[in-house]
């Protein structure tokens, strides 16, 4: 048994994945940049990474603009694409985790981007709980996945200070999250949901998924 064990182990050596991720929409049911500060500008940040054994990597990432004409609510279609390659290692899974800002120009944005490649300093409990228990994204691999085309909508800690709180300079609205097990999977499609604590913005970013 140990050595069928070791065998598979070395032919998934120098193996992939190809995870691919298409950026439909970004559905707007409410968005709001505050009283004479203008319109909005929607902004969602995309982290693959690859959860298997000790490690957590990051894979890729994007940044995602969004130009929206009011009156609201208001569907902005988006057309982008990623394509990520992702060297298979033992129980490996994909999570996917997206974080959305109103974009005021004040540095948040820069900073959380540069914090997707540290995701070891993030953390993240589901906003429906009442009770906070902040888990790593390694830990959150481990729960059961999310079937398509449902994402679990998160709050977020950044080194240990809720988004929710934080002075960023760029308006936090939310986090979303899902993850995907190490097997093939044809194209289904996957609903991010981000919605502001004062409920004023309330956002939906449609992806189509298909690992390969």
């Amino acid at each position: 048994m140990a050595r069928r064990k070791q065998k598979r182990a070395r032919e998934r050596a120098g193996e992939t994945r190809l995870l691919q991720l298409r950026l439909e929409q970004l559905e707007l049911a409410s968005a709001h940049d505050g009283a004479f500060r203008g319109a909005p500008e929607p902004l969602v940040m995309i982290g693959v990474y690859r959860v298997g054994g000790a490690s957590m990597t990051l894979v890729d990432r994007h940044l995602q603009r969004a130009v929206p004409i009011a009156p609201y609510p208001a569907i902005v279609e988006l057309g982008e694409s990623m394509e990520v390659r992702i060297p298979r290692v033992e129980g490996m899974k994909i999570v996917v985790l997206g974080l959305a800002l109103e974009e005021d120009g004040g540095g948040g944005v820069a900073h959380l981007f540069g914090q997707l490649g540290a995701p070891d300093r993030l953390a993240l409990w589901p906003t429906e709980e009442v009770e906070p228990d902040p888990v790593s994204l390694a830990d959150w691999a481990l729960r059961d996945p999310i079937p398509a085309p449902a994402s679990a909508t998160v709050h977020v800690l950044d080194d240990g200070k809720d988004l929710r709180d934080a002075v960023l300079g760029d308006d936090w609205i939310g986090g979303s999250v899902f993850h995907l097990p190490d097997r093939r999977a044809n194209v289904s499609g996957r609903r991010l949901r981000f919605r502001s604590a004062d409920g004023k913005n309330d956002w939906t970013l449609v992806l189509r998924v298909r690992v390969v």
